[in-house]
């Protein structure tokens, strides 16, 4: 058996792995009690916010919750990045959040800035992810360089 036969059957058991890891969670998550998750979410949330590795980064990747795909809340985090600089100019956040969007039927994605939850349209599957272009018809920026993915 050659290192790449190897390597692929290696990988595939690795993916089959991560499979099974993902059925027993989403049944676990199913079964859970919706305050339950809701206290959990909002303990989580609060880890994050107060964790030095929050506050001090600057650009920031993450995803916008889904309810339906019992994904961790994150409408409290994504609040705190959105809102204006500790100074109060309204027209500069202290943290720049990049949000996935799904660019082709292959979910390959790309991160894009928002400056505030308005900038979300829901796509074909009523997942919240940036347009494009934002509400001037200008190209969002794209993030590449980051300080932290949640």
């Amino acid at each position: 058996m050659s290192n790449n036969d190897q390597e692929a059957d290696n990988l595939e058991s690795v993916f089959k792995q991560k499979r099974i890891i993902r059925s027993n969670v989403r049944e676990t998550l199913k079964s859970m009690d919706p305050s339950l998750r809701s206290q959990e979410d909002d303990i989580i949330q609060s880890i994050v916010l107060e964790a030095p590795w929050f506050k001090s980064s600057k650009r920031l990747c993450a995803y916008i919750s889904c309810s339906a795909l019992r994904e961790v809340d994150t409408s409290k985090l994504l609040s705190q990045i959105l809102s204006p600089a500790p100074d109060g100019n309204k027209l500069q956040t202290a943290k720049k959040l990049y949000v996935p969007r799904v660019e082709d039927k292959n979910s390959n994605m790309r991160m894009f800035n928002i400056s505030r939850i308005d900038d979300l349209v829901a796509n074909s599957m009523n997942i919240l992810e940036p347009a494009s272009v934002d509400a001037d018809g200008n190209a969002r920026e794209d993030g590449i360089q980051v300080d932290l993915y949640i």
